[in-house]
């Protein structure tokens, strides 16, 4: 009798410590992002990055999400219409300290980021501090921080909602190409690529050549009026009889950074920047100008025009 009024003392004290105790348990997950830390931090440190990942703001519309005026440091806040919120309680470059508050339940959570020996990736470690009754419940049967570090993660690996396009490293498919370079004024872009490409493809069918059908434009500005325009299309074999003309050779065992566009032309320099942008993130290098592709080798006719290309860089 006397051990079973202990065993029932036992469970009473245990349940009393797991919805009562002052102190708290710490959960802490990781994960590794492919992506250098100065691009990483700046998502969870800027509370209004916050709609990129967080799992419960990502698709709220803006009217159901509020602000602090500043969202970087200690005190600012945000919060939901249905008074889900998040303060910073601690920051620096590195890391941050938060209370999230939903439903009359208030924890504390760190993310903290740590850069790998190269700069490339990075290390992210998330610890939440619960009572022990919450840490059980989250050690066994429920796991947000997961859920929110995989979206941090594809938020950020994701090239289309990091750079707004969609970029890819590919192998070279097309290694050899007639070509032909003119000097031009720097509004003569579109009318000139297209009389080259005219021109290519009388040469290419008078020489009988085995061609691709589309082709290639790449420009290179030389100063404040005048480009270097060169144009190319995709042929299977060289031959000596080429006037103008020359051959472009790319290595088979290339690399391509390829970037999609659909929109006007003269927006395509957007596409540009961002591919300019992933090159510097991942530490690539440019070994040649890049390229824009055009199908059935005609070039955009205005600057206006509507268009669906790629731009191909190449790398190594």
């Amino acid at each position: 009798m006397k051990k079973k009024i202990w065993i029932f003392a036992a469970l009473v004290l245990l349940i009393i410590i797991l919805f009562a105790a002052p102190f708290r348990f710490t959960l802490t997950k990781d994960i590794i992002i492919s992506r250098p830390i100065y691009d990483v931090v700046n998502q969870f440190t800027d509370l209004h990055n916050w709609q990129n990942w967080q799992p419960d703001f990502i698709n709220k519309k803006d009217s159901t999400l509020y602000f602090s005026s500043n969202t970087t440091q200690v005190n600012s806040f945000i919060h939901t219409s249905n008074n889900h919120r998040f303060t910073l309680t601690a920051t620096n470059p590195a890391g941050i300290v938060f209370k999230e508050e939903n439903a009359n339940k208030i924890n504390y959570q760190s993310i903290l980021a740590e850069p790998d020996s190269m700069g490339k990736s990075t290390h992210i470690f998330w610890k939440k501090y619960l009572t022990p009754l919450d840490w059980i419940k989250e050690k066994f049967i429920n796991t947000n921080i997961n859920t929110e570090l995989i979206s941090l993660k594809q938020s950020l690996e994701d090239p289309i909602k990091f750079y707004g396009f969609d970029i890819q490293l590919k192998n070279v498919q097309d290694t050899l190409f007639i070509t032909k370079k003119i000097i031009i004024p720097v509004a003569g872009i579109n009318k000139n690529a297209q009389q080259i490409f005219n021109e290519l493809k009388s040469y290419i069918q008078i020489h009988q050549l085995a061609a691709r059908d589309y082709g290639y434009i790449s420009y290179k500005k030389l100063n404040s009026t005048q480009i270097q325009l060169a144009v190319g299309i995709p042929v299977s074999k060289r031959i000596n009889n080429i006037n103008d003309y020359s051959f472009l050779e790319l290595p088979a065992q290339g690399r391509l950074l390829v970037g999609k566009y659909e929109g006007q032309y003269s927006h395509i320099n957007n596409l540009y920047e961002a591919m300019q942008r992933y090159i510097h993130d991942n530490n690539l290098q440019r070994v040649a100008d890049p390229l824009e592709k055009y199908q059935n080798t005609s070039s955009p006719l205005t600057d206006t025009s509507f268009i669906k290309t790629e731009v191909y860089f190449p790398v190594y």
